[in-house]
């Protein structure tokens, strides 16, 4: 007794085992930590590529499974949930990439016979690779763990007999595709190398590592059973059942689906490749190549170079490929979503203006409004030239836009809270909110803003059903039941303070959004109420952008109505370049003016003369770029803004 406990201790095979169970531990730990720190998952937004719309009951549930990828899509969309608690999101990705790492390394050793101690923590590298490019890519995960789940249990208790055998494949091909989606057809692919009998003699075999590789022709059934299979699934299921056209078919969970961004996706579509390149790998006998390449002198210096590489790809992989820009963009629209605007402005000066999407752009420009320096700031920022209003300042809906404009127009009102019912455009935010609903589909951000539009309309029991569905969905049932109490007891909600007063800057007629464009939406209301200090800006603002001199100038008494003082530094630029080109000497009465802004505007008109008469027109907007970045005459003379530094 006492010998066999000598040599359970020293048992060499237990140092051994305990190497992947500690490359499984360490891949977990950095993931998660990574992940929480880096990456951030509380950045991620509710959109088509954020965090996926969900609620809670049988109706979503059965809704949702009723398509094909639908039960990986719904496990994808509450695991993403998590994703706005920022440790535990990092904690659930992590825990479904090592899953899917743990469950690659047993069909590795299943087809090779080989360790494979580097597969689970390559793959669970691999999965988080879409994640640090800020693409939520979890269905492809669920998708993949699935298939290679599957493959597992046939691997165990799949019949010996190959009739019997090639039906149970077809049939887990079928159910696989209607559960997971087309990425879940990698199952195809390690069936492939199950029946190819590579090192375990197929499933219930029991061959030999070093066993001649050939393929029973009798196992070719099976082979081509599940072949077929996956060639028919997207037609039976996907278009002759689920009614879905055939590129809808073939896309339906996948990373290269139309409908998803495409940050990550090339990192995703390598992980489902992965899966077939392994089976290829293996059955090519490339690891006993590579073992018996190995064997020798070096055979005890190549395992601890090897693990010593491997732990340096796995920390420099995400490092060399997290997007920093994305992050610091994603970073911009969460404050904005807080409404803290301060922090808005300041990590966005942070930011390389080539970097700034519209959405970004929107957001500062919300920020300068809020503060109240929109027309003293907005060119010292990036201003698109040739971007409507409406996507600059992210409010109105007017026939101006065009689809393609409408696009970024809906997909930026999903990443931050619109300003058209802020501002008193009732219709206008229930027209976006519709449109972004029925191009993304129902959205926690969309049923938030039809809430509240059907409450400042006085329509309550409207309002009840948007607010039940919100109070199904994950963190947002406190809020929602909370207007219903009110709702309950006050149907008028003549108590809240912002309905009375977003009530009070509401048009007194009723028009067609579609009809309305920005400057029109603006002046109607200004002509509600003249004390509405956002719309006055925003009209004045859009005037500088058109570059329409004469309408700042007639723009001046509604500044004045709304209780401006003081002349914003880019209305007076604006002016002073009104008179020295055409000569229009504006009226000053009554205005605080800025000596320092005529003095500046003085010494660019030397500046710029001497150099167009040295360089050209060239010289001067370099001179412009390096001395005068955010000013407007800067914008006038170059459609250039920003960046103040």
């Amino acid at each position: 007794m006492q010998q066999q406990g000598d040599r359970a201790t020293t048992d060499p095979a237990a140092p051994r085992a305990a190497v992947p169970l500690a490359w499984s531990v360490a891949s977990l730990a950095f993931c998660s930590l990574y992940l929480w720190l880096a990456v951030r998952p509380e950045l991620f937004y509710p959109d088509v590529g954020g965090v996926p719309f969900f609620q809670w009951g049988t109706t979503f549930f059965s809704d949702s499974v009723a398509i094909p990828g639908g039960l990986a899509g719904y496990a994808a969309a509450l695991v993403s949930q998590t994703l706005r608690s920022g440790l535990l999101g990092a904690l659930a990705v992590a825990a479904n990439l090592q899953l899917l790492g743990s469950l690659a390394g047993a069909c590795w050793r299943l087809l090779t016979h080989r360790p494979g101690t580097w597969v689970a923590p390559a793959i669970t590298v691999l999965g988080m690779m879409p994640f640090v490019r800020y693409g939520n890519f979890l269905p492809a995960v669920e998708a993949l763990i699935a298939a290679s789940g599957v493959a597992l249990l046939g691997a165990r208790f799949a019949p010996r007999a190959v009739g019997p055998r090639a039906a149970l494949y077809a049939a887990a091909v079928i159910g696989l595709y209607q559960a997971a989606g087309v990425v879940s057809l990698a199952f195809v692919a390690l069936c492939i190398g199950l029946e190819a009998g590579h090192g375990s003699g197929g499933p219930g075999g029991a061959g030999e590592a070093d066993a001649p590789r050939r393929v029973d022709r009798l196992r070719l059934l099976p082979i081509a059973a599940a072949v077929a299979a996956a060639l028919a699934a997207p037609l039976a299921v996907g278009v002759w059942w689920a009614e879905l056209t055939l590129p809808e078919a073939l896309s339906c969970g996948a990373p290269w689906s139309p409908d998803r961004p495409d940050s990550g996706a090339g990192w995703a579509v390598a992980l489902v490749v992965a899966f077939p390149a392994g089976v290829a790998l293996a059955l090519l006998g490339l690891p006993g190549l590579a073992c018996r390449l190995g064997a020798g002198w070096t055979a005890r210096v190549r395992p601890a170079l090897a693990r010593g590489m491997l732990a340096v790809a796995i920390a420099a992989t995400p490092f060399f490929s997290h997007n920093r820009d994305a992050r610091d963009a994603l970073c911009v629209l969460e404050s904005g979503r807080r409404g803290d605007w301060r922090q808005v402005l300041h990590l966005a000066s942070r930011m390389a203006p080539a970097g700034y999407p519209l959405g970004v752009v929107a957001t500062v420009n919300k920020a300068l409004l809020a503060e109240g320096t929109l027309l003293d700031d907005m060119f010292g920022w990036p201003q698109p030239p040739g971007t409507p209003p409406e996507l600059l300042f992210q409010a109105g809906f007017g026939e101006r836009l065009r689809a393609s404009s409408r696009g970024a127009r809906l997909a930026i009102f999903l990443a931050t809270p619109s300003l058209s019912l802020e501002l008193g455009l009732a219709n206008e935010a229930e027209h976006e909110a519709y449109e972004a609903w029925g191009t993304f589909g129902p959205q926690v951000p969309v049923l938030r803003q039809l809430a509240l539009v059907n409450l400042v309309k006085g329509r309550p029991a409207a309002a009840s059903v948007f607010l039940r569905d919100l109070a199904r969905c994950p963190g947002e049932q406190a809020e929602a039941r909370a207007v219903l109490e009110r709702i309950a007891r006050d149907p008028g909600l003549t108590g809240w303070p912002y309905i009375r007063r977003i009530r009070s800057r509401l048009r007194r007629t009723e028009e067609d959004p579609n009809r309305q464009g920005f400057r029109t939406s603006m002046e109607a209301l200004v002509a509600v109420d003249p004390a509405n200090v956002a719309a006055a800006d925003l009209l004045v603002a859009e005037a500088l952008l058109t570059r329409d001199l004469d309408r700042v100038a007639a723009a001046l008494p509604r500044l004045g109505a709304a209780g401006r003082r003081r002349l914003p530094r880019h209305c007076h630029e604006a002016l002073l370049i009104r008179e020295a080109h055409l000569g229009k000497k504006p009226d000053l009465g009554g205005w605080e003016v800025d000596a320092g802004t005529a003095s500046r505007f003085r010494t660019f008109t030397s500046a710029s003369t001497a150099a167009l008469n040295a360089g050209g027109p060239g010289a001067v907007a370099e001179l412009a770029a390096r001395d005068y970045p955010d000013t407007y005459y800067r914008y006038y003379l170059f459609t250039a803004a920003g960046p103040r530094r």
